[in-house]
C-alpha cells in the first residue's frame, strides 16, 4: 500500500501577488494518488483541495486566498496507506505487533512478570536488567520496563508521580523518545498473583495505551490522542493585542500572589530583555521580597565563586576568572553587569544553575550513555523525555541549523539527551535551592527556549518541587499556552566590550590569530595569522578567557599596547578602537 512522507516541509511563499503552499511529498512506490489535502483557517473555515500525487518525488505549489493555520494530508483516511507515526495510537496492539522485544526488569524481580510478559504473545523477548542495558538497545527495540522501581524508568520518563492510585497491576504505552517506529511499555505488578491475574486478558485490551486492574479486574481504559491524517503544515494564527489592555511590569508583580518561582526568559544579546529582568527584580525586592536569582550563565561547579564575590572576598575580575564566565558563556559579561551589580549592592544571592559545559557537549557528541563514572555523578537522577511536543520542536531546530558539531555529523538523540540533561539540571539546581530557602523567591534567567511552552525549565521544576512556576518570556510568539506573559520590548542599544577582529586558534588555550578580519582595530595593528598575543594593557595573558578580562577593563579611548609573538620576535603593537568600525555595540 502506499506509503507517503513528506520531504520537503510546507511553507507559505508571495510570488507574483499571490499566496502559496508549497512544499514536497514522496512515495516509496508511484502510485497514481488522489491524496485530500484540508487546509483549516483562523475562521474555522475549512477547505479540501486534492493533490494529484503519481510521481515517487513531486513538488507541489498550492496557490491559497488567505493564510491557513494548519493543513493535513487525507485526515479522513479515504485511501488505503501506511499511517504516518504520529497518527499511531501508542498502544498495546504497537507492543504485541513486534516480532522482538526488550524486558528490562531487575533480577529479583523477574519472576513477577513472566507470565503476564509471555501471553503478551510475543515470539522473541530477551531479558535485561536495567544496569546492562544499553544505548543502541533502547534505540533501536520496543522495550517493557517492568517495576516501579526500576532505574530505566527514571532515565526516561522521570520518576513516576502516583498520587494515592490503587492498583494492582498497571501498563502505560509511550512513544520510544529514540526511536517513532518503536513503543515503550511501562509495567508495575503488586506481585506475582496479580499479574497472573492479568496475563490472559491483555489480548482483548490491544488498542488501549493505559490499564488499570485491582483483584483482576479492569479499572482503568485509556486511549492517548494521535493525528488525524498527515500533518503538513501549522502556525499561530494572526493576533490582534490592545494597548488599552496590556499590562505593565508593576502587574506581573502584584499577580506574584504565592508564587515562589518566577522564569524570565530572554534572547540573550539583547540589553532590553536584561533591563527588564533588573527591573522585575528590583520591583520584588523593592515588595519586601527575599530575591534570589537563578542563572543559566553560570556553571554549577563554580558556585563558590558567586558566593565569594558577594560576600566581598574576592574581586569582580577575579570573580569572573574563578567562575570561568569567559570560557563557558560566550556573550558580553555587560549584558549582565547591572544585574550582578545589583544583586552584590543588595546582597541577593546568585544561584549557578548550570550544569558543566563540558558534560552537555560530550552528551551532543556521543550521547549520555558515553559518560563515566564521575561525570553521572554530576547530573540528575531523573531524566524525562516522554513530552512529545519538546521534542518536536526541538526537531524542528536541529533540521534549521548545522547539523555539525566540532567537525562531526550530529545525532539528533544526542541532541536530544543534551537539551533535556540541560534543562533537567537547571530545574533541579532550582529546585534543591528552594528547599533549602524556604523563605526566598527564586528569579530565573534562562534564555526563552528553556521556558517556552513551559516543558523546559518549568514543568520539569513543578514535577520536582510541587511548585507551578509563573513564566514570562520577551518578544517571543503570542500564543496562549506559550507562556503567563510576554513582554514587548523597544530595542535599547548597549556598549559591549570593545573586539579587536580576528579568529582564533581553537586548538589550542594560547591566544593564538587564525585569521585577521579586513578594517578591523586588529587589521590595523598588522597582527596576522599566526601571531601569539601574550600581553595586553600591561596584562600578561595565557589564554583566550584572558584576553576577554583584559579587554573588559581596557581604556579604550586611549591607545592599547599589546605584545606579540611572531616567530621567534617579540613585537609591541598598538591597537586603536577610537575609529567608528572598532567599536562594538548591541543593534537591535
Amino acid at each position: 500500500i502506499a506509503d507517503i512522507t513528506i520531504s520537503q516541509a510546507a511553507e507559505l511563499e508571495m510570488a507574483q501577488g499571490k499566496l502559496w503552499l508549497k512544499f514536497s511529498l514522496q512515495q516509496s512506490r508511484p502510485y497514481h494518488l488522489h491524496l485530500p489535502l484540508v487546509l483549516n483557517f483562523d475562521n474555522k473555515k475549512q477547505q479540501t483541495k486534492i493533490l494529484h500525487f503519481t510521481r515517487e518525488q513531486q513538488d507541489f505549489s498550492i496557490e491559497l486566498s488567505e493564510a491557513p493555520v494548519s493543513a493535513y494530508l487525507d485526515p479522513d483516511y479515504h485511501l488505503m496507506r501506511e499511517l504516518n507515526n504520529m497518527e499511531r495510537v501508542p498502544d498495546l496492539a504497537w507492543l504485541m505487533g513486534r516480532k522482538s522485544v526488550l524486558l528490562v526488569v531487575n533480577e529479583e524481580e523477574q519472576a513477577i512478570y513472566h507470565t503476564l510478559v509471555k501471553n503478551l504473545g510475543i515470539k522473541n523477548i530477551t531479558t535485561i536488567t536495567p544496569s546492562a542495558i544499553s544505548f543502541e538497545q533502547i534505540q533501536s527495540h520496543s522495550l517493557i520496563i517492568a517495576g516501579d522501581n526500576n532505574s530505566l524508568i527514571h532515565r526516561l520518563f522521570a520518576k513516576q508521580v502516583r498520587k494515592n492510585i490503587k492498583t494492582d497491576v498497571e501498563l502505560q504505552v509511550r512513544r520510544n523518545p529514540y526511536n517513532e517506529d518503536e513503543v515503550i511499555t511501562l509495567v508495575n505488578a503488586k506481585d506475582e498473583k496479580q499479574a497472573q491475574l492479568v496475563a490472559r486478558k491483555l489480548s482483548h485490551y490491544g488498542k488501549y495505551s493505559h490499564l488499570q486492574f485491582i483483584d483482576g479486574r479492569l479499572q482503568l481504559k485509556q486511549v492517548v490522542s494521535a493525528d488525524n491524517g498527515i500533518k503538513l503544515f501549522e502556525q499561530i494564527p494572526v493576533r490582534a493585542v490592545k494597548p488599552s489592555q496590556t499590562q505593565s511590569l508593576d502587574d506581573i508583580v502584584a499577580s506574584l500572589e504565592d508564587k515562589r518561582v518566577l522564569l524570565i526568559g530572554e534572547q540573550h544579546d539583547r540589553f532590553a530583555h536584561h533591563l527588564n529582568q533588573l527591573q522585575l527584580i528590583k520591583k520584588l525586592t523593592e515588595a519586601g521580597y527575599q530575591v534570589a536569582i537563578g542563572m543559566e550563565m553560570f556553571q554549577q561547579p563554580y558556585q563558590q565563586a558567586l558566593d565569594d564575590y558577594l560576600t566581598g572576598k574576592i574581586t569582580e575580575s577575579e570573580f569572573l576568572t574563578k567562575s570561568k564566565y569567559f570560557d563557558k558563556w560566550r556573550y558580553d559579561y555587560n549584558l549582565y553587569k547591572a544585574i550582578i551589580d545589583y544583586a552584590l549592592t543588595q546582597k541577593l544571592p546568585l544561584l549557578a544553575l548550570n550544569i558543566e559545559a563540558d558534560i552537555t557537549r560530550q552528551v551532543t557528541k556521543k550521547g549520555l550513555y558515553d559518560l563515566d563514572e564521575k561525570q553521572r555523578q554530576q547530573i540528575p537522577d531523573a531524566l524525562n523525555f516522554s513530552d512529545q511536543s519538546y521534542r518536536e520542536d526541538l526537531k524542528s531546530v536541529f533540521q534549521i541549523h548545522d547539523k555539525m558539531f566540532h567537525g562531526l555529523p550530529m545525532n539528533f538523540n544526542y541532541f536530544l539527551q543534551s537539551q533535556v540533561l540541560w534543562d533537567e539540571s537547571m530545574a533541579e539546581a532550582a529546585h534543591q535551592f528552594l528547599q533549602k530557602h524556604p523563605q526566598h523567591i527564586l528569579v530565573i534567567l534562562a534564555g526563552n527556549g528553556h521556558l517556552r511552552y513551559r516543558y523546559g525549565i518549568p514543568q520539569r521544576l513543578e514535577r520536582l518541587s510541587g511548585l507551578s512556576p509563573l513564566v514570562i518570556l520577551q518578544d517571543d510568539k503570542l500564543e496562549e499556552t506559550i507562556a503567563d506573559y510576554v513582554l514587548l520590548t523597544t530595542p535599547i542599544k548597549g556598549q559591549l566590550t570593545p573586539v579587536m577582529g580576528f579568529y582564533p586558534d581553537k586548538n589550542t588555550d594560547q591566544v593564538i590569530i587564525d585569521g585577521v578580519k579586513d578594517a578591523t582595530t586588529a587589521a590595523r595593528a598588522g597582527l596576522k595569522k599566526g601571531d601569539i598575543i601574550t600581553e595586553l594593557d600591561n596584562k600578561p595573558l595565557i589564554t583566550f578567557a584572558d584576553l576577554k578580562l583584559a579587554l573588559l577593563y581596557a581604556d579604550t579611548s586611549k591607545k592599547v599596547q599589546i605584545k606579540v609573538k611572531r616567530g621567534d620576535s617579540i613585537l609591541e603593537k598598538s591597537l586603536d578602537f577610537s575609529l567608528p568600525a572598532a567599536k562594538s555595540h548591541e543593534n537591535e
